[in-house]
């Protein structure tokens, strides 16, 4: 496996990956380690710049020996204008799909966004839709994760135009929140918006009144990322025109939290610590 890295040199990149792996678990070190030490080659590159930020030997290489692309990468940002986001999220999947293509077709993996749908009627936004007919232009606003949202838009349009011009195999997954993976210990996502908001209410003891209210079908979709993970590896066969007859699909949740339930939840993550509402409750 090739890890494609943001860093000066491949020893930061590798050094950067090492890091991330080096949370505070024992196991997960241990784990990562394991599976590194035969499988792993780490690349210091970027998906938003020119031959993904490669000298064009190590370009040529992969585009001779690689067999399968699994695009997680993009700029998230939901404040960002879609102006901002074009070049590493859409510009950057069209540097993609041109490795993908050159020497040999490979099999490309986009992992896209929930948000995509934004702007698309429900009723139309299943998952054997072509993108370009459900949703053949977009707009451009204030609006929260529009820009965000466009990118990712503007990326699985590249990717069916290559599908359908040059046979490129692609498979795209319409992810919603995804968690910080639950199986070792110190996964935290510290920029997500949800992360923050259960970590300022186990630090303060206080949540508002908001955060009582029975379930009104509105509950956060969430995923711990080991199980979205499995579901796109799993999943990755069903390309445009394979077994899958282009379907794209969206990866599931897990079963919701309730907002009434969510208080106990939140308690047991602070050890017991009681958590209120300005009110007392």
């Amino acid at each position: 496996m090739i890890a494609l890295v943001r860093a000066k040199s491949d020893q930061d990149a590798r050094a950067r990956l090492d890091t991330t792996f080096d949370s505070g678990d024992p196991k997960l070190l241990a784990h990562y380690r394991e599976l590194a030490a035969e499988h792993l080659e780490v690349i210091a590159g970027d998906k938003g710049e020119a031959n993904l930020g490669l000298d064009q030997q190590t370009w040529q290489r992969l585009a001779d020996t690689v067999d399968l692309i699994v695009d997680p990468a993009a700029l998230v940002n939901h404040v960002l204008p879609y102006s901002e986001l074009f070049g590493p999220n859409a510009l950057g999947t069209a540097e993609l799909i041109r490795i993908a293509l050159t020497t040999k077709l490979k099999a490309y993996t986009y992992v896209s966004t929930i948000g995509v749908g934004d702007q698309i009627q429900p009723a139309k936004f299943v998952e054997d839709a072509d993108i370009r007919e459900i949703s053949a232009t977009r707009k451009i606003n204030d609006g929260y994760a529009n820009g965000y949202g466009n990118s990712k838009w503007a990326g699985e349009v590249l990717l069916r135009e290559a599908h359908d011009l040059c046979g490129l195999p692609v498979a795209v997954f319409r992810c919603d929140m995804i968690l910080a993976d639950t199986t070792y210990a110190g996964q935290l996502n510290q920029p997500d918006m949800f992360t923050r908001l259960i970590l300022s209410l186990v630090t303060t003891g206080i949540a508002p009144g908001s955060f009582y209210e029975l379930d009104r079908g509105r509950n956060p979709a969430t995923r711990p990322l080991r199980r979205a993970a499995r579901r796109i590896h799993r999943r990755g066969h069903l390309q445009f025109g394979g077994p899958g007859r282009g379907r794209i699909p969206d990866v599931p949740r897990d079963e919701p939290l309730r907002r009434r339930h969510r208080p106990r939840r939140v308690r047991r993550l602070a050890h017991r610590r009681r958590v209120r509402d300005p009110a007392g409750r």
